[in-house]
């Protein structure tokens, strides 16, 4: 199991951010069927490291109030 995507929207709905993440290790199964990502998703321009989306997630979260 890993992190694939990553999404952040506010009050209203408005996505924020929304990422495919690159895995670390090799992938095995996808889970298609439940997570919706392909292999295609994690070649596209859509993909950032892991590091990359922390940052972008906490950038975005400083000095907010998270629900959910």
């Amino acid at each position: 199991s890993a992190l694939g995507r990553v999404s952040v929207v506010n009050y209203y709905g408005y996505v924020l951010y929304d990422r495919f993440v690159k895995p670390q290790s090799k992938v095995t199964d996808y889970r298609t069927k439940y997570s919706g990502i392909r292999e295609s998703d994690l070649k596209g321009d859509k993909v950032v490291s892991l590091r990359e989306a922390q940052n972008k997630v906490a950038e975005l979260m400083k000095n907010r109030i998270v629900v959910g």
